[in-house]
């Protein structure tokens, strides 16, 4: 195994840590592309790449990590979506969601997903079923469901919506049905 940094010759001092740098030894796991029976798409355009990719990076906008979701859930090209996490925290949100909701993603990364969305589909003891829906999504645990949603605080608009898991380790989806002005 040969270090992928070779020291400089003519007296220059590298330092140790970089001199033992051991070689690729390929992709990793996460490198392979999606299962096959799920597509890649971009977590800030929503466009879909094929096959697998060195780079986890959107070639076509350069801003978003390519994630991997069942073709019935991923989102297109322009679509309105949000990642989150178990603690429903946003970790993603699209360019057509920042459009609809009015809002920013560097300045809703990690906020409460419940900041921007509510949930308008109730379960049976009355409560909103989207955090529960997520929390399944986000352990991996939900196929694809259907839900309605609003803005936070505005019940005025309500939009359909589908929620299910993408990536890998899994993440909640949340993929709003709405026209994206």
């Amino acid at each position: 195994m040969r270090p992928l940094y070779s020291p400089p010759r003519h007296g220059v001092t590298v330092p140790p840590h970089l001199i033992a740098v051991p070689p690729l030894e390929g992709p990793g796991p996460e490198d392979q592309g999606p299962p096959r029976d799920q597509v890649t798409f971009c977590s800030h355009c929503g466009a879909r790449t094929g096959g697998s990719s060195v780079s986890r990076v959107c070639r076509r906008c350069e801003m978003g990590l390519l994630l991997h979701a069942r073709p019935e859930l991923a989102p297109g090209p322009g679509d309105a979506f949000v990642v989150c996490d178990a603690d429903l925290r946003v970790c993603a949100l699209s360019r057509g969601a920042e459009q609809l909701l009015g809002a920013f993603e560097p300045a809703v990364i990690h906020a409460p997903l419940g900041d921007l969305v509510a949930g308008v589909s109730r379960d049976i003891d009355g409560t909103s079923a989207l955090p529960r829906l997520l929390r399944k999504a986000a352990a991996g645990q939900l196929g694809i469901e259907r839900t309605i949603v609003s803005l936070a605080g505005l019940r005025d608009a309500t939009w359909p919506a589908r929620v299910g898991a993408c990536g890998r380790p899994p993440a909640a989806l949340l993929v709003i049905d709405a026209p994206v002005p």
